[in-house]
């Protein structure tokens, strides 16, 4: 929702290519979620979690930006959609990550 309100303040007509490049969008924050809540998230792998999630969404967004400046309509729906689309990601996993020397917060604790 946040990229589509960004892409309607900058003027951008919706396409079916958009929504293609949604769905992109959704399977990379997806893709986020289920790293960041892995159980495998200990301390000694959560900077190596953090700087691989950083490097992938920073080259996802530079490769897709690139295509943003195309002038071919459809590269340039494609490219700006996913690239703000991973930005996003991005920034929403950084902000609601929790640290790792804390319990998740919906870990299932067994009643005994």
């Amino acid at each position: 929702m946040v990229v589509a309100a960004v892409l309607h303040a900058l003027g951008e007509r919706f396409s079916l290519f958009h929504v293609a490049a949604f769905l992109l969008v959704i399977g990379l924050g997806f893709g986020l979620c289920v790293v960041l809540q892995s159980e495998t998230w200990d301390l000694g792998g959560a900077r190596t979690h953090r700087l691989c999630l950083v490097v992938c969404s920073t080259t996802t967004i530079l490769v897709f930006g690139v295509l943003a400046f195309s002038q071919i309509p459809v590269l340039r729906a494609i490219g700006l959609t996913t690239a703000l689309g991973s930005l996003a990601c991005l920034l929403f996993a950084a902000f609601l990550a929790e640290s790792p020397e804390k319990p998740p917060l919906l870990a299932v604790t067994s009643s005994k």
